[in-house]
């Protein structure tokens, strides 16, 4: 049995889809359409998450999600949905061109770019600026238009600047290409674009024409910092129609595209496709103009009446065909009713959780299509329209909040497990908190290191770590965690016989790989698999560090338990300086030496102090030879409070001491020094002698030396005090 077998009971079939649902609305609200479409055609979807090849833009190991392209197979899917921008944008043709043979073998439909003669459906990209343009021309007489393009390998970008070059050729204003400028589909191309602009040295543009809604966002905050204004300076339009340009300051004009028509019609006929039918090669879907007050318009003021059916302006099916059915309704009843109705549309709006905003326009589209109708109930149209949009909006706040209260208890306690047992404890309980039904980790066998152009290979084996399906544990059948990582999961594990959408994102630490993790993808919250995907990838690391220093520890105690008994040995042995009290040269050779290399089989670091008293004979010869002895029992006891009681003080000769700082670093120095020399400073002021005492130190840190041997290590520190003192000499 396959993994595909283990899902597609009853007649299902198993679909994929390659996106990046972590780090951009766009791709978010595509994935959620698709899965919506998936589960209505009884199919399961498995969607990888893999962000865009060889991409740094969002963060720079954004590139560690990009193993998820080397997961699907025939022996997991039937079909695929793939949009081939996402290898193409930002990596090499060698790269992306590795990774579209490797899914070659796997039937896919291309989303909104063709690749390698498979079906694709595409949005008509051009007509939208074109139109754009045409209107800002004749409505407003712009003539001064600007373009920041999308990644310069992108069929979508390369079809969008060919919609503004045809609606400049309409208008008859030729090129000009200092106002042309390269971006790369999101906001650090927009600030590029405006420092270039900058630099050119031009006169402002009246129009700045965004190959995508994020570029114009950073356009956005670049003409505030300049002190221009939207649309009064300079006009703004966007593309992709994303939830936040309607809440920009002024809403964005952009283009949107059907994004839930596309899903549905990509599933349909990848569907087709995997039944062995013939399909188009290329379905073309329509873009439309949302015109918005970052270009003068709003609902009062539409450029022109529509060519097409003023119904096309509400974007949402359902909402179209209540505004159909209440338009019929116009010419018959009273205000009060057609008010009535109206409020009913928007409640049920709302209660179905579609977007209020779909209706910003249509009080034009009925003073277009009923030009008699009183004004007055334009109004209230606009007044409903706004209040319900404003309710929306608080529910989607109160509702942000109320999910960032509960991720936060959720974070904290993945963050505070310390065990496998108690990671596997806190998901079970707190994911289906987030409307997230099963999930499951699976490790590597042992994590690896995988940079951003190393040759990107997945392990064969993987270990099945842990499972929940709501919120019940979920073992093996057998006794044993490991199987073939094509599998993707055991093949013994028990699924739910229901259409399954699944969520595969790469389980990562910084550069360290550690496996995988498959969600239920049901919840509809924006950002809650990136936040849980992180946080359960960082606090596994987290573990597997605990036990690693665990372990350290446990065998660093064993030793410095075995150097206790040596030391007892070597006080048998009379290896204290009877003076000072401290070990004595013998003693702390002996002691060192097994210190040093006990350090250095568990990768601790240690730092050798090398001192001596500072002008002992001018005591001696000054002030007698008791003078000299209480100067060295003085510096020893300054010794003894400077350092730790675990570091080993020794007096190796009349006026030198040597330390050794176990598990200490470089950066310790400085607090040890600025200790003596406080513990010094204090001795001295309070001595009563006329004479007072210093020491000339130098150090040594093993890790700098990690050839050296243990009688290496002390002269080097020995000849840092000597330097150190020749200084103190000549000044």
């Amino acid at each position: 049995m396959s993994f595909k077998e283990l899902l597609n009971r009853n007649g299902r079939r198993t679909i994929a889809l390659l996106t990046n649902i972590t780090n951009t609305y766009y791709d978010y609200r595509l994935f959620r359409y698709i899965h919506n479409a998936a589960l209505s055609h009884n199919a399961n979807l498995v969607t990888f998450n893999s962000c865009s090849l060889d991409s740094t833009l969002n963060y720079y190991y954004e590139y560690q999600h990009n193993l998820m392209f080397y997961f699907p197979h025939t022996g997991i899917i039937d079909g695929l949905i793939f949009p081939p921008s996402m290898v193409i944008n930002y990596s090499t043709k060698p790269h992306y061109q590795k990774i579209i043979d490797r899914l070659s073998s796997i039937p896919y439909i291309t989303l909104s770019s063709s690749c390698d003669g498979h079906p694709g459906i595409f949005i008509d990209n051009s007509v939208g600026f074109r139109e754009v343009i045409n209107t800002l021309y004749h409505n407003q007489g712009k003539r001064l238009f600007a373009f920041i393009k999308g990644p310069p390998d992108n069929s979508e970008s390369s079809e969008r600047y060919q919609g503004f070059l045809d609606g400049l050729n309409d208008c008859g204003i030729g090129l000009d290409e200092r106002y042309v400028f390269q971006g790369d589909f999101w906001l650090t191309g927009g600030y590029a674009a405006m420092k270039e602009f900058d630099k050119r040295n031009i006169p402002r543009p009246e129009v700045i024409i965004c190959s995508n809604d994020y570029t114009a966002f950073a356009i956005y905050k670049e003409l505030v910092a300049r002190g221009w204004s939207i649309p009064e300076d300079v006009q703004v339009v966007g593309f992709d129609n994303t939830e936040d340009s309607r809440f920009c300051n002024p809403p964005l004009t952009t283009v949107n595209q059907p994004l839930e028509q596309m899903a549905h019609t990509a599933v349909e006929l990848l569907l087709q496709l995997i039944d062995g039918k013939e399909i188009s090669q290329r379905t073309v879907l329509p873009a439309r103009v949302i015109y918005r007050q970052s270009t003068g318009f709003g609902s009062y003021n539409f450029p022109i009446k529509y060519k097409y059916d003023p119904l096309s302006i509400i974007l949402e099916p359902r909402c179209r065909e209540f505004a159909l059915k209440w338009l019929q309704t116009l010419p018959v009843l009273k205000r009060d009713q057609l008010i009535s109705s109206f409020v009913d549309m928007l409640q049920k709006t709302l209660d179905e959780e579609m977007d209020v905003s779909v209706w910003e326009d249509f009080p034009m589209i009925v003073m277009q299509s009923y030009p008699e109708v009183d004004s007055s109930l334009i109004d209230s149209l606009r007044l409903f329209i706004s209040m319900y949009s404003g309710l929306q909006q608080g529910v989607k706040l109160t509702q942000f909040r109320q999910n960032n209260l509960v991720n936060a208890q959720v974070v904290h306690r993945i963050i505070s497990t310390f065990t496998v047992e108690e990671l596997q404890q806190c998901i079970s309980e707190e994911i289906t908190k987030r409307g997230i039904h099963y999930f499951f980790m699976v490790t590597y066998p042992e994590p690896f290191e995988l940079s951003i152009d190393s040759q990107k290979n997945i392990p064969l084996r993987s270990r099945y770590l842990f499972g929940s399906v709501n919120g019940n544990m979920v073992q093996r059948k057998v006794h044993t965690s490991f199987f073939r990582t094509m599998d993707l999961l055991p093949l013994d594990i028990e699924l739910p016989d229901k259409p399954l959408s699944l969520l595969v994102m790469a389980s990562f630490f910084r550069e360290m790989q550690l496996g995988y993790m498959i969600f239920d993808a049901s919840s509809d919250e924006e950002q809650v698999y990136a936040i849980l995907g992180m946080q359960i990838s960082t606090a596994y690391r987290g573990i597997l560090i605990f036990n690693e220093k665990e372990k350290k520890e446990q065998a660093l105690k064993s030793a410095l338990n075995q150097l206790k008994k040596s030391n007892r040995k070597l006080n048998e042995l009379s290896v204290c300086d009877s003076l000072t009290g401290l070990a004595n040269r013998r003693g702390f050779m002996l002691l060192g030496q097994k210190i040093f290399e006990a350090t250095q089989r568990q990768g601790k670091g240690i730092l050798i102090f090398f001192g001596d008293i500072d002008r002992l004979k001018f005591i001696n010869d000054s002030y007698g030879h008791e003078a000299g002895d209480l100067a060295i029992k003085l510096c020893a006891e300054v010794l003894k409070k400077t350092f730790r009681k675990s570091d080993i003080i020794a007096r190796i000769a009349g006026d030198e001491f040597t330390i050794i700082a176990v598990d200490s670093r470089d950066c310790d120095v400085e607090q040890i020094e600025e200790r003596l020399k406080e513990n010094m400073s204090a001795l001295n002021q309070t001595s009563g002698y006329s004479w007072k005492i210093s020491i000339s130190m130098g150090h040594a840190l093993s890790s700098d030396f990690p050839e050296g041997s243990f009688s290496e290590l002390l002269a080097r520190a020995d000849h840092l005090q000597y330097e150190q003192k020749k200084r103190k000499h000549r000044s």
